[in-house]
């Protein structure tokens, strides 16, 4: 089991969004073999895309204050796209 942080936004998140947010993550986000997967994006925490919907997730054992980090960065670097966002946390 672990935790689960989705961003979701008004409009379609795209892939290429997401990679030049990637490149911009802070070092702890990042982790330490950030890599592009098929599902996604495997960095210190895993995210994956679906349509307007950001999935963060990590297992309990990992440090929260990565997952708080991964989710502002995120979120924020999304509203500079353009995006209105909306940040769920899901147990």
């Amino acid at each position: 089991m672990g935790w689960s942080i989705d961003i979701e936004s008004d409009r379609e998140i795209s892939e290429p969004e997401i990679d030049a947010i990637v490149r911009e993550l802070p070092q702890p986000v990042l982790g330490v073999f950030p890599s592009r997967q098929a599902w996604g994006w495997s960095l210190g925490v895993d995210a994956r895309l679906s349509g307007n919907t950001l999935s963060l997730s990590g297992s309990y054992s990992m440090s929260g204050r990565i997952a708080e980090l991964a989710a502002e960065a995120f979120a924020r670097r999304l509203e500079k796209l353009g995006h209105t966002v909306t940040v769920g946390t899901f147990a």
